[in-house]
């Protein structure tokens, strides 16, 4: 009985003294997006430039869907947000850490763009059954729209023509945060809401 017992404290020290040892890691991104983002091309990029913390060499595993990536720096991102998470090679627990990060196009050089985030209006914000998307501009065009969750899941993709009020249902989204993409040939904006529930 005693040394079972020995055993089991002896145990339960070594559990532990590992939990005690885990740090966090702090990893620092550079996100590199398009200089001339053409929609609907994906041709962002992010790098891990430095790893704060832990025992190196680290691994890496993007959150990209259908197409995780395990390397310093991803490729081929589209706009939207990505989670990162970084391991150190401790053992026989490694150290992780993560960071969600953003990639988003830069506007062509020497292009107007047909809109600016000045000539967005997103109503209501929070949303429940419907959300109210509306522009006005100046010049006339056409535009994509893109909606994505949390995850860069898309939920919605249509096209449309500046100087609109469109009105989506949004009734069967999850709650949660949603990101709206409007692309146009010369630049791509942003813009957020949230999903509730009555």
């Amino acid at each position: 009985m005693k040394k079972i017992l020995l055993v089991s404290i002896m145990s339960m020290l070594t559990i532990g003294k590992m939990c005690a040892q885990i740090t966090p890691l702090v990893p620092t991104v550079t996100v590199t997006p398009a200089t001339a983002c053409t929609p609907p091309s994906c041709n962002g990029t992010a790098t891990v430039t430095s790893v704060t913390g832990g025992t190196p060499p680290y691994t890496y595993l993007w959150n990209i869907p259908l197409a995780p990536q395990m390397t310093a720096t991803a490729t081929g991102l589209c706009p939207g947000t990505y989670q990162l998470g970084v391991f150190d090679s401790s053992s026989p627990v490694p150290n992780q850490g993560q960071q969600m990060v953003t990639v988003t196009c830069n506007t062509a050089n020497g292009v107007n763009s047909i809109f600016t985030e000045e000539t967005i209006n997103v109503f209501p914000n929070p949303a429940f059954d419907e959300i109210n998307i509306e522009i006005n501009s100046m010049q006339l065009g056409s535009i994509t729209l893109v909606i994505r969750n949390i995850l860069g899941d898309v939920t919605y993709n249509g096209n449309t023509d500046v100087n609109f009020l469109k009105k989506l249902d949004v009734s069967s989204l999850p709650n949660g945060v949603y990101t709206i993409e409007f692309l146009s040939r010369e630049k791509s904006t942003m813009a957020k809401f949230i999903k509730q529930n009555l």
